[in-house]
């Protein structure tokens, strides 16, 4: 039970470091956690394994490729490129979750896990705009979880 998936690097050996999510393994969240990556500067595996950790704790594992439970039987394994893009997927056998909302307030919550809430002005403005959409308010520099989407 759970919402897995694996992210890969294009071109990945049994050798080759992966990333397994128990939960949040979606498109949306999947999305958000390569948006990050790509913000940070993230250059290897270990680093994208960072950024997942960041929002999903131990729920988060960095493994060899060979034995990653690449066809979980939820969202499969994500091939991406070192440019944090997906470019093919795995054993996909449902749609893709597709919400720019969902993607956008992870990316945030993500962003400020990562760096401990010390986002940018650019970042807090992304995040207020989606908050308010959603119907949360904010006043100075208060932060609170959002909805658990």
């Amino acid at each position: 039970m759970g919402n897995r998936a694996v992210v890969a690097f294009q071109g990945s050996g049994p050798g080759s470091q992966c990333v397994y999510v128990h939960w949040n393994g979606g498109r949306a969240s999947i999305q958000a956690f390569l948006n990050v990556a790509k913000k940070v500067g993230a250059k290897t595996m270990q680093d994208f394994f960072k950024v997942t950790q960041a929002y999903l704790g131990s729920s988060a594992y960095l493994e060899k490729f060979a034995s990653a439970d690449k066809d979980n039987w939820d969202n499969g394994t994500y091939i991406i490129n070192r440019e944090w893009e997906i470019v093919d997927r795995m054993y996909k056998r449902g749609p893709d979750e597709n919400s720019e909302i969902k993607t956008k307030v992870i990316y945030q919550d993500t962003l400020a896990a990562y760096y401990g809430y010390q986002t940018t002005d650019e970042d807090l403005a992304i995040f207020k705009k989606v908050a308010t959409f959603l119907g949360n308010k904010l006043d100075g520099n208060t932060y609170y979880a959002t909805l658990n989407v």
